[in-house]
């Protein structure tokens, strides 16, 4: 499994740099976004192959929607501070504050269930943090903000397949749709930007 995810990852790492590398100056914004997308595609796949491989448990499940989460508050932050346009803002304003409350729900989820989630993980916060803010920015953010919300979805749908705790099962058939809603709202605002 450590090969697969190892190639799968390698794989993505030489495809973004061979991007880079082949373009010139004038082009290099669209290069980046076009090899952040094929990071994505990467780390959706590596996500995937971990998924089939390792074995469900709910509350691995739970600690990574913790994980997820935090991830997408950060960028929805983000979105707030540095966003250039009002639909950015007002998209992230809306989102985090249904994130909020799932992370609060979560946590009391994992409480009572006696799981323990990890602190907060930085691995991958400072993505969009350092880049300069404007329209390039936008877009960006509003393609890392579908990714996630489809990487959530899609690890929802299969905890509500294989998920053995009924609370915990309702709780994912309660959030399902506010995500669907997320990511494609996200849809849609990336499709202006």
């Amino acid at each position: 499994m450590k090969k697969t995810i190892k190639a799968l990852t390698g794989a993505g790492m030489l495809t973004a740099a061979l991007l880079m590398a082949s373009c010139s100056e004038g082009t290099q914004d669209n290069m980046e976004n076009e090899a952040d997308t094929a990071m994505a595609k990467v780390e959706n796949k590596v996500d995937e192959v971990r998924a089939d491989i390792d074995e469900y448990r709910d509350e691995n499940f739970v600690q990574d929607v913790a994980e997820m989460n935090s991830e997408v508050l950060h960028l929805l932050a983000l979105g707030q501070q540095k966003g250039t346009t009002k639909e950015v803002k007002a998209a992230a304003k809306k989102m985090e504050a249904y994130h909020n409350s799932m992370g609060k729900e979560l946590q009391a989820l994992a409480t009572a269930k006696s799981y323990k989630l990890d602190a907060d993980n930085d691995e991958n916060k400072d993505a969009l943090a350092n880049d300069n803010a404007g329209t390039d920015w936008d877009k960006r953010w509003a393609d890392k903000v579908v990714d996630a919300h489809e990487k959530a979805i899609k690890k929802f749908e299969r905890g509500q397949e294989k998920a053995t705790d009924p609370e915990l099962k309702a709780w994912i058939d309660k959030e399902l749709p506010a995500l669907r809603e997320h990511y494609n709202a996200a849809k849609e605002l990336q499709s202006k930007l």
